[in-house]
């Protein structure tokens, strides 16, 4: 099972900071904006396939 970079990245991040609640709070944050992102370019990918 091999992890896409973004996962991979939230992971190592939350690692770092599970003793530091306001760093894990900013890292939720990111790793959200990662997802958003991702759909939102996987949103684009089925658009151009389609036309």
């Amino acid at each position: 099972m091999e992890l896409s970079l973004q996962e991979t990245v939230a992971r190592k991040l939350q690692q770092a900071t599970c003793d530091k609640p306001e760093l894990n709070r900013q890292v939720l944050r990111i790793q959200r904006s990662l997802r958003e992102a991702q759909k939102a370019l996987d949103g684009n990918e089925k658009r151009t396939k389609k036309n």
